[in-house]
Order: structure tokens, then sequence, then C-alpha cells
């Protein structure tokens, strides 16, 4: 029996997976998405990024994209967002990890 699982779902289960001891205390969340053979990645930092940022964010899109067979290509998408402003995500991108943050 073969089983099938969504492309955005297994995005989400891989990144979990991988996620685990790899969040910064910078970072304020981190979203996916599949699309075209393509695994795009963004991550939200609330101050400047970090060389411990940057470190961490690279050594999870490496983990994530190994994850997939070799035709696929990783987009990544790393900004900073001060904590006096709203958090968003990116279209047509899911939230794999969000902080817990005060509400506005």
């Amino acid at each position: 029996m073969k089983f099938y699982i969504n492309s955005q779902l297994f995005a989400k289960v891989v990144l979990q997976g991988v996620l685990l001891n790899m969040v910064t205390p910078n970072m304020r969340g981190v979203a996916c998405r599949v699309k075209d053979k393509k695994l795009g990645l963004f991550f939200l930092f609330e101050e400047k990024i970090s060389d411990e940022d940057f470190e961490s964010y690279t050594e999870i899109e490496t983990e994530a994209i190994a994850q997939y067979p070799d035709d696929y290509n990783l987009e990544t998408e790393a900004i900073s967002l001060d904590m006096s402003k709203r958090r968003f995500c990116k279209e047509g991108y899911e939230w794999v990890y969000l902080r817990k943050e005060e509400s506005f």
C-alpha cells in the first residue's frame, strides 16, 4: 500500500523535526511553502540577524532541503522586524514556528 502526503504538510513535518534545538532567541517565526519543486523558507527575526542566527537558519535550510529529491530548489528569505511591528507571513507560506509574544 502506498501512502501519499500533501507536499505542504510534508514540509511542515520535516521542519518541525529540523527546528528542534535550532531556534535562536531572536527568531520570531519560521514559515514554509512548497511550489513547483521549490521549498521556500521565511525566517522572521526580532533584531538584526546575528552570526548565530545566520548559522542557525542556514543549518535549518541544509537539513530541510536534504529531505527532498535533488531536483528541488531552495528559496530563503530572512528579515528583521522590530517587536513594535506585528509579525506577518509571506503570501502562500504557512507558519511552522511562532514564538509566544504579547498581543497588540
